[in-house]
């Protein structure tokens, strides 16, 4: 009987720690655009690239976000969650581009949203209307018991980030982080950014498209993110800015 008691509270407390504590969800995301075509080694194509994304890692020592232009054909940017600190953002701008470029070896055009930053090269990146090939989800496999509570918060949290998330920041872009309790001593936190060259307009579809895209990949799970090229929300049921 004793036994039994000690597996009960065994089981109550991961309960509580899959509630609380969520998973770890930044996974490494490589994506090379197929329809880009490929680039010669030694062309003026990989030259400009390369020019372009050494410039874009130079400028994440003084910016969250950069874009460059490496001769008159590739451009290249860089893109870090406004929450990060500045040495982890240079950190993981500048250990990302090196990956991209070997995980899409000679493609034209190619993106990676890893840890918390995104990087970006291309012959035509969009500044002021991301377009969407890109569309990557993260999700815990942790569900909640109280999907009606957690959808009904986040829809109340999302309404009350967009307005803050809408009023550009200096340095940082339109960006909102806030919390919301529910249920039973739960609390629900959330960011959502985009991308700082986006207008007003346009970084509210963003954003609203990837909470649209949530709801059916991500439906009651404890923890998850939809990441653009222009824009990202993510959510969980702990503070998972200092991980």
């Amino acid at each position: 009987m004793e036994m039994k008691s000690i597996l009960l509270f065994l089981v109550l407390v991961q309960g509580i720690l899959n509630i609380v504590m969520g998973e770890p969800l930044y996974a490494d995301i490589f994506r090379c655009k197929k329809d880009s075509g490929d680039f010669l080694p030694k062309s003026t194509y990989e030259t400009n690239l390369l020019d372009a994304v050494k410039i874009a890692s130079e400028a994440a020592k003084t910016s969250t976000y950069f874009y460059s232009k490496g001769g008159w054909l590739v451009a290249a940017e860089s893109f870090c969650a406004a929450y990060l600190k500045h040495v982890d953002c240079v950190s993981c701008v500048n250990s990302t581009f090196p990956l991209l470029l070997k995980n899409c070896q000679n493609k034209k055009h190619a993106l990676a949203w890893r840890s918390k930053c995104m990087v970006e090269y291309g012959l035509n990146i969009n500044l002021s209307n991301h377009d969407h090939w890109f569309v990557a989800h993260e999700t815990s496999a942790n569900k909640t018991k109280d999907i009606q509570g957690l959808e009904n918060t986040m829809k109340a949290l999302v309404d009350k980030l967009l307005k803050e998330a809408l009023k550009k920041k200096e340095n940082i872009g339109r960006y909102a982080y806030g919390t919301m309790p529910y249920g039973s001593r739960q609390t629900l936190f959330m960011v959502m950014q985009c991308s700082y060259p986006l207008i007003e307009e346009d970084c509210k579809k963003c954003l609203l498209r990837v909470y649209g895209e949530m709801k059916p990949c991500c439906s009651g799970a404890i923890a998850a993110a939809t990441l653009t090229p222009g824009c990202y929300m993510r959510y969980a049921h702990d503070d998972f800015r200092s991980r």
